[in-house]
């Protein structure tokens, strides 16, 4: 009777024992849900995507083929860049936290158009996708868009990306005319990207242009009526003013757009030598850059004719004034007469002269360059 119900038990036992052991042999497994693939980050490990056995707890990929482990390590925070594909330099980690990695790159040289990649440092063919600070001198595919001497690469990790900038913007300068001394613009406090020189007095026929200290780069943005543009003959783009006034001026270093705003629009006046004398005699007087003077060269005063200036309006030729007052120190050489509502003068020698008149005074100013 003992045997029997040992017999009987045993019976019972023995499939259950068998089941178990065939749902982990080489041929089943009990797989739950896949597991989402999860990437690395600086801070976390990933994981492939993957199925476990509920049974024996062994890891499966996703075509349920046994792996050892399904964790892809976080990234190495040994990193380099890489300048138009080739080796440049190593990033150095200054700060590393649980929330933040903080690498920079100093005094490095850049030029324009430069491309630029994060790699790790075993591997230099592994890039780092980053989001740019397009402010800094750098574009959202990689580009450099101003040479900068000297650079700080900035790159910062967080839960929400990977960041870079690079520092050290060069200074930008704003010329007038060829020959003129170099006025510094300022970077606007609301736009990084934008240069900035405000209140400018531009006369009419005033050329300018933006220039880096490396060289010039210059393209109109809008259209506008106040300016011209043209190159040189270096192939130098240049702009010239087209109306007297004061502007304020703004580049933008990314798109290399000039924006030119007139503030104050100043009418402008053209001068005339006149000999009272003859009709058809008016000879147009130059202006003198950064002066009030108006200058007529090598011309031959007769001591028996009378002379004035006119003074005539671009835009209204109605509008229109004579002057003819000497100055203190051209009072030997000549005398003021009063004609009407016009004053004129006349020299007291027959000779030649440079002639210069004072656009703020009216008054003129005699140089004598040689006698007849």
């Amino acid at each position: 009777m003992k045997n029997k119900i040992l017999n009987i038990l045993c019976s019972l036992i023995a499939p259950v024992f068998v089941i178990s052991l065939a749902s982990c042999g080489e041929e089943t497994h009990t797989f739950g849900e896949l597991h989402s693939e999860v990437a690395p980050s600086f801070l976390n490990d990933g994981n492939i995507a993957y199925y476990e056995c509920a049974d024996c707890h062994k890891y499966f990929d996703i075509n349920k083929k046994e792996v050892d482990s399904v964790i892809i390590p976080k990234y190495s925070s040994e990193i380099s860049l890489k300048v138009n594909m080739a080796y440049k330099k190593d990033f150095t980690l200054v700060e590393e936290s649980d929330t933040h990695l903080l690498w920079t790159i100093t005094d490095i040289d850049l030029n324009r158009d430069d491309y630029i990649l994060v790699v790790d440092k075993e591997n230099k063919n592994t890039s780092r996708r980053y989001l740019a600070d397009t402010s800094s001198n750098i574009t959202n595919s990689g580009h450099v868009y101003n040479d900068v001497e000297g650079a700080t690469i900035t790159l910062v990790y967080t839960p929400n990306g990977l960041f870079l900038s690079i520092s050290g913007k060069e200074e930008l300068k704003v010329q007038f005319n060829y020959n003129s001394t170099l006025t510094e613009m300022t970077q606007s406090s609301s736009n990084m990207d934008l240069y900035e020189i405000n209140n400018v007095r531009l006369k009419k026929d005033t050329i300018f242009n933006i220039i880096f200290l490396n060289g010039n780069y210059f393209t109109l943005g809008a259209s506008n009526s106040n300016f011209r543009s043209y190159m040189d003959e270096n192939n130098i783009m240049y702009l010239q003013c087209l109306t007297d006034g004061i502007y304020n001026i703004s580049f933008n270093i990314g798109r290399r757009d000039i924006y030119i705003d007139l503030v104050e629009e100043i009418p402008h006046y053209t001068y005339y030598f006149h000999q009272f004398n003859y009709s058809g005699q008016n000879r147009e007087m130059v202006e003198i850059e950064g002066s009030s003077e108006v200058l007529l060269e090598g011309f031959t005063l007769n001591d028996e004719s009378y002379y004035y200036v006119l003074k005539i309006n671009d835009k209204n030729t109605d509008e229109s004034y004579s002057y003819g007052e000497l100055d203190s120190d051209s009072k030997s050489l000549g005398e003021t007469i009063d004609f009407e509502v016009t004053k004129m003068f006349k020299v007291n020698t027959y000779a030649k002269y440079d002639i210069y008149f004072n656009t703020e005074t009216n008054e003129f100013r005699l140089v004598l360059i040689e006698e007849e």
